[in-house]
């Protein structure tokens, strides 16, 4: 997904930042849940704390309540110095909080939640070879209720390929490789047909709903069994970037992908017949990567 920000003054936001970490670290009260789940409570008699927090898992969540000062966010992929992407969504009760992304000119403005616009409906997401760090901070002059709350969902997915400034990258066709790869390990794996296709311009998303003769994996059930005048056929949808142009295409297809932020995402989707083609030659050539159904 490209993201579109607006540049603030980096000279202010520098020096707010570096004045901000001047100050205590100390938050009240932490919690964390197999450290990717955090839960900060806020000590409304420190003065404009920094709260720093770390996390490399591939999911979780963050609860920032009644929030004062501000938190550093910093996201890495466990494997260190390999390509990620990280994403997330937000929304916010009683608080007024504004998401930067911290990089090596300053802060980078994202985007100010409030009473009026309480939620980040599309992802936000950002690559990076080491590291995406977050700052997200109580506006100035904002009043801090001990009912605010901020509550954060993130991803974090490994990339194995290089990354591109090319905003197009992940809406071109799967490798053979890359295939054969995704069939042997993404989260779900489904054989089927497109039955409506649909665009949503504020998500900038394509939601393809499915109606499915196999379902070979899915590690959260999402596909569900129904009878089709006596045949029995799972259905479910899947979502894919709006600026890929998805259209309804007839055929059998082979969908893969994983889950993020609550959807299922879309990663490679070949006709049957050209992956079954794939897979007996990957099968005759010694190289197919799974082990054999």
């Amino acid at each position: 997904m490209k993201v579109y920000w607006c540049v603030v003054d980096l000279a202010v936001e520098a020096v707010l930042l570096f004045l901000l970490t001047l100050t205590t670290k100390s938050t009240g009260q932490v919690s964390h849940k197999g450290l990717c789940d955090h839960t900060i409570t806020s000590d409304l008699s420190l003065y404009q704390h920094v709260t720093d927090i770390s996390v490399d898992c591939a999911e979780g969540h963050i609860d920032w309540r009644q929030p004062y000062g501000a938190l550093r966010i910093t996201m890495t992929a466990r494997r260190k110095k390999s390509p990620m992407r990280a994403c997330f969504l937000a929304s916010s009760i009683h608080s007024r909080v504004k998401f930067s992304l911290e990089g090596p000119k300053g802060l980078q403005y994202i985007t100010i939640l409030n009473n009026t616009h309480s939620d980040i409906k599309k992802e936000i997401c950002f690559d990076s070879y080491d590291s995406v760090v977050f700052f997200v901070e109580v506006e100035p002059n904002s009043r801090t209720s001990i009912a605010g709350k901020l509550h954060i969902e993130y991803d974090i997915q490994k990339l194995y390929n290089k990354l591109t400034v090319d905003s197009m990258e992940e809406c071109r066709p799967c490798t053979d490789e890359e295939l054969l790869n995704a069939y042997c390990s993404s989260e779900y794996v489904v054989i089927g047909a497109m039955e409506k296709v649909e665009n949503n311009q504020e998500l900038e998303e394509t939601t393809m709903h499915l109606q499915l003769a196999s379902v070979v994996r899915q590690k959260i059930t999402r596909f569900k069994r129904q009878s089709f005048h006596g045949d029995i056929k799972y259905t479910g949808s899947v979502v894919a970037p709006l600026k890929c142009g998805i259209r309804h295409g007839e055929g059998d297809f082979l969908f893969t992908g994983r889950m993020r932020l609550g959807k299922l995402r879309l990663q490679c989707a070949p006709l049957l017949k050209d992956w079954e083609r794939l897979k007996h030659q990957a099968i005759k050539q010694g190289i197919y990567p799974c082990r054999l159904d």
